[in-house]
């Protein structure tokens, strides 16, 4: 596979970290909507996990998309002429 180094490691480990989480919160809501276990899903601290992962993952997806704009644009202006979008 081959390594991309304009990319940051650091936004795809917390994208990671978020989808992970989101994994994880919907897999135990399922186990509670089959009855396959207890789970307080509407309180506690799996509410704000749930809640935290789909905040992260949003914000990351528009800084994502921020900095994939902006590196279009510099590559429209630095004299390629070639669409970019």
């Amino acid at each position: 596979m081959a390594r991309h180094a304009n990319r940051f490691w650091e936004i795809d480990c917390l994208r990671g970290f978020a989808v992970f989480i989101m994994l994880l919160y919907h897999f135990l809501y399922d186990l509670d909507f089959f009855e396959l276990a207890d789970i307080q899903l509407r309180s506690g601290s799996i509410l704000y996990a749930g809640r935290f992962s789909a905040s992260l993952f949003i914000l990351i997806s528009g800084t994502s998309l921020s900095i994939s704009h902006s590196r279009a644009l510099d590559k429209e202006f630095d004299g390629n002429g070639a669409e970019n979008f």
